[in-house]
């Protein structure tokens, strides 16, 4: 999938991609334009290892949530879920790692109140300042080494030690946000709100298996910005083959 992507030039497998007439080349003619492929993943190495040899330019991060999921599973096997002792040491990884204390506010229920709600502005964070204070993975890791645990965490510490060097290259997440790139796949796993099921799911709509993936892949390419490429493309009949899939008389007759 990864190559056939790279092959019809939606995905920059080599860090450039080409740009359709009239989107920013000079006499509206096309160009290529270099491009940044960030990939943001689990922790599963089966994927990172399938992807990283088909995409050996691409700047790859473990998505943050997973990592804070860590960090919290190995704070609670030291001292147990829930304890004041577990939530502290978590408090001291993150604020190591990111440079930024956890946030402990509860959601609570309120009186509802006619008051109009102030919109919520996130405060800015420098990164580069948060990397000259010395917060960062490498500080995380020198902090756990040095470290002292029980006897029978001893093991447990040891190798959650050495699972975070081996991620080391996938959790600068201060350096990541220094270059404007996001940590988390948030935005990715809440796109099917307006990727699929804003187009999909219409009242009393039903759609075949084969029919429902060629909407989504035409929806795709609208929120990518690439609608117009698409079909002024000199290739579009096997551009249409590859994007409707092998039964697209029959998408053709149920659109």
């Amino acid at each position: 999938m990864v190559e056939e992507l790279g092959a019809l030039g939606i995905l920059p497998t080599d860090l450039t991609y080409r740009c359709a007439a009239g989107e920013g080349g000079e006499g509206g003619e096309a160009r290529r334009v270099t491009a940044l492929l960030v990939v943001v993943t689990d922790g599963a190495k089966w994927l990172y290892g399938r992807l990283a040899r088909a995409l050996p330019d691409a700047v790859w991060l473990l998505d943050a949530y997973h990592a804070f999921e860590y960090l919290g599973e190995y704070t609670a096997t030291l001292y147990g879920k829930g304890t004041r002792a577990t939530k502290e040491h978590y408090a001291t990884l993150i604020t190591t790692l990111t440079g930024q204390a956890p946030s402990n506010r509860r959601p609570r229920c309120h009186a509802r109140s006619w008051r109009r709600k102030r919109p919520n502005k996130r405060r800015a964070v420098d990164y580069h300042q948060l990397i000259a204070a010395g917060f960062g993975i490498d500080t995380l890791i020198a902090y756990l080494e040095a470290y002292t645990v029980d006897a029978q965490h001893t093991g447990m510490h040891q190798a959650f030690v050495e699972k975070l060097r081996g991620l080391r290259a996938r959790m600068d997440y201060l350096g990541a946000g220094a270059r404007g790139m996001q940590i988390g796949s948030g935005a990715m796993e809440s796109l099917h709100r307006t990727g699929s099921q804003l187009r999909l799911k219409l009242p009393g709509a039903r759609w075949r298996p084969e029919v429902a993936q060629a909407l989504l892949n035409l929806r795709c390419l609208g929120l990518a910005g690439r609608w117009a490429e698409f079909w002024s493309h000199d290739d579009l009949p096997r551009l249409l083959n590859t994007a409707l899939g092998e039964h697209q008389p029959r998408v053709r007759r149920a659109a």
